[in-house]
């Protein structure tokens, strides 16, 4: 995974140090995993779309990992992770965010203002901002 800079890996690395559960760790390891994946189909393939490829590394990290599909809030939480340290983030974060499989993204004025605001909007109806603790 390629992050953002030294900070954003020394943060990614000291939050992933505090999380004591189960479900916390897996969020990490899912978004490092799904990192990776789109990093290579990124290469593989440069004229495919970020949504696709995103989904596509998804699908791909939930297989590898044994998880069969990630829960809304775990996957938001994950793309916040990713917008705040990882190089491609910002682009995914946007995605995410006005993604049509995305429950929270069907109000075209919260899209805007999270996207305006650099907030990842959640399965659950909450915003969560870049930066912000994730289930610690």
């Amino acid at each position: 995974m390629q992050f953002k800079n030294k900070a954003a890996e020394e943060r990614f690395e000291t939050w992933r140090a505090a999380q004591t559960s189960d479900y916390e760790k897996v969020i990490f390891i899912f978004a490092e995993r799904w990192a990776d994946g789109i990093e290579d189909l990124l290469e593989w393939l440069p004229d495919e779309d970020l949504g696709s490829i995103a989904r596509r590394a998804e699908c791909e990290a939930c297989e590898e990992l044994n998880l069969g599909s990630m829960s809304g809030y775990s996957y938001g939480c994950a793309v916040a992770l990713l917008a705040d340290v990882w190089k491609h983030g910002e682009a995914l974060r946007r995605w995410h965010n006005r993604d049509p499989t995305n429950p929270a993204s069907h109000d075209p004025r919260a899209v805007a203002e999270a996207n305006d605001r650099g907030e990842t909007l959640v399965f659950c109806g909450l915003t969560v901002p870049g930066g912000a603790s994730r289930g610690s």
